[in-house]
């Protein structure tokens, strides 16, 4: 890690790629200088000094680790994220609550009904949200917010990336934070890719209505960073593929294990031993 960075916290957006990130950072850190931040108490233990195992860690991720951590961490702090075209998230999130919790009312729900329920777990614009640092604020979102992000993503991030591109942006996440070994990563949720169903037209449209300032967004960020991979010319594209072809060999030899850990985890969220938080 680039030695003028004493921590690297990972904004966590739900369903844009985060647990395939998060395999990169356990190997770029490794288990003593990363934390996984698995709830609101973890965080706060560590804020705190409270436990002494902690005191090494470089790296933070997690859902419960939001924009506004570095105003309470010493010394330098920079962040990296993922971003996803928006209604694809809305679909994924709803997928993964259909196949995780099948105990619950989503077992019941069209992607439609979901959209329509104003349930706790939908909130629009929550990409927007999570950039600012008001996920769990009241605060209205519009062309203010959307200017805040940017002005956030600028002076904060030092990689905003998008899941379609995803590759590209764990390969400059590399580059601009000197990991020691190839950002390899394993693909999360293969096995949920065959139960994508087409999203009807006027769905479509209701959803990016809903998000549109998501929309705005994920808009900002992929040109940004389709531009910054242009500028990069042709020995990053060389790399690139060359890494491609990398991770595919390393995925095919890891994935059995990781999909064993899921098993396990999965099977105690349908007998209700892990909550949805």
């Amino acid at each position: 890690m680039d030695s003028e960075v004493n921590h690297l916290v990972f904004l966590h957006i739900p369903k844009t790629g985060g647990t395939s990130l998060g395999v990169t950072l356990r190997l770029s850190y490794g288990y003593r200088h990363l934390l996984h931040v698995g709830s609101e108490e973890i965080l706060e233990a560590f804020l705190e000094g409270h436990d002494e195992k902690q005191k090494d860690v470089r790296c933070l991720k997690g859902h419960h680790v939001p924009f506004g951590v570095h105003e309470r961490l010493d010394g330098s702090v920079a962040y990296v994220t993922l971003l996803r075209e928006p209604v694809a998230r809305v679909d994924s999130f709803h997928r993964m609550l259909l196949d995780e919790y099948t105990r619950s009312q989503f077992s019941i729900e069209s992607l439609k009904e979901f959209v329509n329920s104003g349930h706790r777990t939908y909130t629009p614009n929550a990409q927007l949200r999570a950039v600012t640092g008001i996920e769990n604020s009241d605060e209205e979102v519009g062309p203010q917010t959307l200017e805040r992000a940017k002005d956030i993503l600028e002076e904060y991030f030092v990689v905003a990336g998008i899941t379609e591109r995803f590759d590209a942006a764990v390969l400059l996440m590399k580059d601009r934070l000197d990991w020691p070994w190839p950002p390899f990563y394993v693909r999360s949720r293969v096995g949920s890719a065959g139960r994508k169903t087409p999203i009807p037209g006027g769905l479509r449209r209701q959803i990016r209505a809903q998000n549109q300032w998501d929309v705005r967004l994920y808009e900002y960020v992929r040109d940004r960073l389709n531009q910054e991979i242009e500028n990069k010319g042709e020995v990053f594209q060389r790399r690139l593929r060359r890494f491609k072809k990398m991770n595919q060999l390393f995925g095919t030899l890891t994935r059995p294990f990781l999909q064993g850990f899921r098993s396990v985890r999965d099977w105690g969220k349908e007998r209700g031993l892990v909550s949805l938080s």
